[in-house]
């Protein structure tokens, strides 16, 4: 059974889709006599964060991991005074859910980071706290293997 989740790190309403869904809702509800169209096209405008909000629910850890490993490993660049939103550039992440082992593809973006994007292996195994590796870099993809068999050993005092 394959699961995927495409996860974007600016997971916010979108200003214009919304201005976008009232004015169509409006003319739509105006077109048909029916009021309802005001509330349901502009819901529906935000179908990235209902998306992001219904995988949050279906999948909790693997969405944690996901902001685990994009905070760690700094795949968005905070927005400056000349951008509109919270980010000026992110990482897009996909992640493909096997029985035996999940496969993350990244989209660098455009980020400044984007030059180490083939060195995170190991911060894609400790945010999900498997072992993971490098399977392919193409035209500014990285894909990685997590291994969901083996278990990444964490060390404690006790053992030294």
């Amino acid at each position: 059974m394959l699961n995927k989740i495409t996860y974007r790190p600016d997971h916010s309403l979108k200003a214009g889709m919304l201005v976008a869904g009232v004015i169509l809702g409006l003319i739509i509800a105006f077109l048909t006599g029916k009021a309802r169209f005001l509330l349901i096209i502009p819901v529906l405008s935000q179908y990235e964060l209902l998306l992001f909000m219904f995988q949050s629910v279906l999948y909790p850890d693997e969405i944690k991991s996901l902001e685990r490993l994009v905070t760690s490993a700094r795949l968005t660049d905070t927005a400056d005074n000349h951008t509109v939103g919270w980010y000026r550039a992110s990482a897009v992440l996909i992640l493909r859910m096997y029985p035996n082992h999940y496969e993350l593809k990244i989209n660098a973006n455009g980020i400044s980071n984007t030059t180490n994007i083939d060195k995170l292996a190991n911060q894609v195994g400790s945010a999900f706290h498997h072992s993971a590796y490098l399977m392919r870099i193409s035209n500014g993809y990285a894909t990685y293997r997590i291994d969901l068999r083996n278990r990444k050993q964490r060390i404690h005092d006790n053992d030294f």
